[in-house]
């Protein structure tokens, strides 16, 4: 359809969507908002869920630090992390 033919207020063609992260990364992701809401929410019932929400977090978080070094090339942290003097630079040159 032809931007001309196309009517008021629809929306204009959009490009496919590019998936960045992994599965395991963006499940990884998931998994400890669902570990530290339950850990957070079960902090005054049994000591048990707290606990194992809280180790189960900890465990999230070691693999993801393990894939940033060693993982697929996207899931790396060079690929996304910037020395300190990058990000300054950005700060300042943000609108």
């Amino acid at each position: 359809m032809s931007d001309a033919a196309r009517p008021a207020g629809a929306d204009a063609p959009t490009e496919a969507a590019v998936r960045i992260w992994d599965p395991l990364v963006r499940s990884g992701h998931r998994a400890l908002v669902l570990a530290l809401a339950i850990a957070w929410l079960g902090h005054e019932g049994p000591a048990v869920l707290h606990d194992n929400a809280g180790y189960l977090a900890l465990a999230i978080v070691a693999i993801r630090g393990l894939r940033g070094f060693s993982g697929p090339a996207r899931a790396r942290f060079s690929d996304f992390v910037r020395g300190p003097l990058s990000a300054i630079g950005r700060t300042w040159s943000s609108p």
